[in-house]
């Protein structure tokens, strides 16, 4: 007599093939399929990897005598142990769906046994079989974490992290004898950093920080997937970046709104002078830019060396020298266009270097910022005085040299470049609003090349972005662009022209510089 589980596996390999539609023996019940929840059994094979929370569900020829199945089908653990099963019937009674009580226990073995006492509905009879499967290993995850108490969820900014803080880790599942800590790291770049581990249960586990960490910085910390290794299982890693808090107390002696104002303007000023160039005493672009110096910044650092003489910083003697070797670099060396100076030139030969492919001659925007820092210098020198009173001369030459009204190509508008290789090919004129309004009041002013007033009202003022009059965070801006713009719009002119009881036509001066500058710093 062969054994009951020859003729079960025969019978399930018959139906390993899937033909369902074959038909069943005459009086015998036979088993078409049976699985744990989604995932089918297999004969004569292990069968790892099944679920621990799915029901056994198995499936038959015919509809089975329900009773008959309450003491014909059991699941054995692997201590012997029949586990409880809830039944329940679909199919018209041909399948039946076993759920433990309980999740089965992970990386176990258990065997389904149905027993020959099994039967269908009309009395057909079933020969009994047993199969074995192994529940699945599940990875060790991390289902939580927290830092002082606080939940870390999502992919949030984790900020304002105390300098000792202490993460809270919730593992999947108990850890036994195992500890994550040798596992564990935190660090800042490659500075590592201790900490004490603690276990608050089993799969839950404390890393307090014994050191103060560097406040505003931002840590890594990291337990490795080799904690996994240990329990025999999958484990990702953990990785968690945060930033400590800001730590508010004084790192510098306090000082005065007053002297805080000066080391501002001490330290802007040493950029103009420490870093210019030594032929021409004019700026660089960058500090790195070597020969390529600036003519509009130029500008700028003339300013910057009167208010150096103003504060202090320099003697009046020393700024007055470095005032003489700039005007006479310009005036000597520098390439001139219809007397504007290039928007970059080579701080040794003075020759232009071109700011881009067809932009390699005048740059009459560049050249007023010159202009204006020229006449500010010349306002401030001492006509009573010899030496002085020659470069104010030197200074009053350049300015009556420059040719705004050329640069009109007798049109009503003003144009930002002229090249001797390509005319004005650019054609860029200069319309409002923008950095540019002191173009238009050097050239107004000029006592040589004066514009027509004309030019101004047709070409700065009908510019596209001119007139605004919209309110912006509650603010109203008469000029320029939404929002208004960058900063330097306002700041380039209001350098050399006060904008107080300032007004034309289109706007009260003042109130724009201060609007634009209340709506920027609103919007940021």
């Amino acid at each position: 007599m062969k054994p009951l589980w020859i003729i079960g596996l025969a019978l399930l390999l018959s139906l390993s093939c899937r033909k369902e539609e074959q038909k069943p023996e005459a009086g015998k019940l036979q088993l078409i399929s049976i699985s744990v929840g989604p995932e089918q059994l297999e004969p004569g094979g292990e069968n790892p990897g099944m679920p621990v929370d799915m029901p056994l569900v198995a499936r038959f020829s015919q509809a089975l005598d329900t009773a008959s199945v309450h003491g014909n089908l059991f699941l054995i653990d692997a201590y012997e142990r029949s586990l409880s099963l809830t039944l329940s019937w679909l199919d018209d009674n041909r399948t039946v769906s076993a759920r433990p009580v309980g999740n089965l226990s992970p990386n176990s073995t258990y065997t389904i046994r149905l027993g020959n006492g099994l039967k269908g509905s009309q009395g057909e009879t079933y020969p009994g079989f047993e199969i074995g499967f192994t529940t699945l290993n599940p990875p060790l995850e991390v289902l939580s974490v927290s830092i002082d108490g606080k939940a870390v969820t999502g992919s949030a900014r984790i900020a304002g992290v105390d300098f000792r803080p202490e993460l809270q880790v919730k593992f999947s599942e108990g850890l036994g004898t195992h500890s994550p800590g040798p596992h564990a790291s935190l660090t800042l770049g490659s500075l590592s950093f201790a900490f004490d581990t603690a276990r608050v249960n089993d799969s839950t586990f404390t890393f307090t920080v014994t050191e103060d960490l560097p406040y505003y910085r931002k840590f890594r910390f990291r337990i490795e997937p080799a904690l996994g290794d240990d329990l025999g299982k999958e484990f990702g890693g953990l990785q968690l970046e945060f930033y400590t808090r800001l730590d508010s107390t004084p790192k510098f002696p306090l000082v005065t709104d007053e002297e805080l104002l000066t080391m501002v303007q001490e330290q802007t000023f040493k950029y103009f002078w420490d870093f210019a160039h030594p032929v021409s005493g004019l700026n660089r672009e960058r500090n790195t830019s070597d020969e390529t110096v600036t003519s509009g910044g130029s500008g700028f650092g003339v300013m910057a060396i009167l208010v150096g003489i103003e504060r202090g910083f320099i003697t009046r003697q020393e700024g007055i020298g470095r005032l003489e070797k700039i005007v006479d670099f310009l005036g000597q060396k520098a390439d001139r266009f219809h007397g504007a100076w290039s928007h970059w030139l080579n701080g040794s030969t003075g020759r232009v270097i071109p700011f881009s492919a067809d932009d390699n001659g005048g740059d009459l925007v560049e050249t007023s910022y010159m202009a204006m820092g020229l006449i500010t210098a010349r306002q401030y020198l001492n006509g009573g005085d010899p030496q002085e009173k020659a470069l104010i001369d030197s200074i009053n030459s350049l300015w009556e040299g420059i040719e705004w009204d050329w640069y009109t190509q007798e049109e009503n508008s003003l144009t930002w470049h002229w090249s001797p290789n390509y005319g004005f090919e650019k054609n860029h004129k200069i319309r409002g609003w923008n950095e540019a309004l002191i173009t238009y009041i050097m050239a107004a002013a000029s006592p040589t090349h004066p514009i027509t007033k004309e030019v101004y009202v047709q070409g700065w003022a009908g510019g596209s972005s001119m007139l605004n009059g919209n309110s912006y965070y509650g603010i109203t801006l008469p000029l320029g662009p939404a929002y208004g713009g960058p900063l330097f719009f306002e700041q380039y002119t209001w350098l050399g022209v006060d904008p107080r009881n300032l007004s034309d036509p289109y706007a009260d001066y003042w109130e724009q510089a201060v609007n634009h500058t209340l709506i920027n710093r609103q919007h940021c």
